[in-house]
């Protein structure tokens, strides 16, 4: 297995976690591969430390923020591996990593992406547990975090990009990422792909250890910004993702509450706790239950400002 790969990482003022992703990047028993990551604008220490490993890795500095989109399309522009594979500076990847991923593109040969699991590092905060756990349980309309599902690669539509892999010459004839945005790209690109009518492939066994959120504002700001980017997605496609209706859903739901306390109280008392027992059950613990309170509110509060905004998509399916 000696096809080349180009890994890529985009990174902003990512120096807490980027000194243990690239030495698990650069320790990848995979035999052929390159590592270049491209420094979006940092103005925290990240320039200091990719300057220690500039012998083994390649570095393109933007001295400006272009945002993650632009500085992996850069990188995808400038890489000579057959493929182009996507981690993140806040993730750790396995050994077998991007063994996994090219080996499941060589026994699908039509297939032009595989992505694989996320995982919460075992030094992770408590709270980006719970984060993570979230994540996973909410992981059947978001489709970001996917279940395993024994061993075997399976087809997907959507792999997010700090676990994925592309063969580089359908990433450059597809435009790459979606430039200006973010998060949603990944979203954005894949969708594009399977339009095409191509195949993008799951591998549980390619495995990253991805940080999240490690206090509630931030997690707020993720959610925040997921909504946004998702109805800027939806009014240039229309909904085509489980998530893309939700907000209609929640609507209905809250007028239909509304409706019931005008008419029974009692009855809407029984229905609201009926949803909040169901609910509690299916994510089994209250920090959980409260992210959920918390990711409901900030994303619906992007996916409106995402309607109301500006950014226009120009990559065609």
């Amino acid at each position: 297995m000696n096809d080349p790969v180009s890994i890529i990482i985009a990174v902003k003022n990512g120096a807490a976690t980027l000194v243990p992703c690239l030495d698990s990047v650069l320790r990848l028993e995979y035999p052929a591969f390159e590592v270049i990551v491209v420094d979006d604008g940092s103005t925290d220490r990240t320039p200091e430390i990719l300057r220690g490993y500039a012998q083994r890795i390649k570095v393109i500095t933007f001295e400006k923020s272009a945002g993650p989109s632009a500085a992996r399309n850069q990188a995808a522009a400038q890489a000579r591996g057959d493929f182009v594979a996507f981690t993140d500076a806040d993730c750790i990847v396995a050994p077998d990593w991007l063994t996994r991923l090219v080996e499941a593109l060589r026994e699908k040969p039509e297939a032009v992406s595989c992505g694989g699991l996320q995982l919460v590092p075992e030094q992770a905060a408590l709270f980006e547990k719970q984060v993570f756990a979230f994540m996973s349980r909410a992981g059947i309309i978001t489709d970001y975090v996917k279940p395993a599902r024994g061993r075997a690669a399976y087809p997907v539509r959507h792999n997010p990009s700090c676990n994925s892999l592309y063969r580089r010459q359908v990433f450059l004839d597809a435009g790459g990422f979606q430039e200006g945005l973010w998060p949603g790209e990944d979203v954005e690109l894949d969708y594009r792909l399977c339009r095409r009518g191509l195949l993008l492939l799951f591998n549980p066994l390619a495995v990253v250890y991805h940080h999240r959120p490690a206090a509630l504002p931030a997690f707020r700001r993720m959610m925040r910004r997921y909504g946004w980017a998702q109805a800027v997605v939806v009014k240039h496609y229309g909904p085509f993702r489980s998530i893309h209706f939700l907000p209609a859903v929640c609507l209905t739901a809250l007028l239909g509450f509304i409706a019931l306390l005008f008419w029974d109280r009692l009855a809407a008392l029984g229905a609201l706790l009926l949803t909040v027992a169901a609910l509690g059950l299916y994510l089994r613990d209250a920090a959980t239950f409260r992210l959920v309170l918390w990711a409901l509110i900030s994303w619906h509060a992007g996916f409106v400002q995402g309607l109301f905004s500006q950014k226009a998509l120009d990559k065609k399916p």
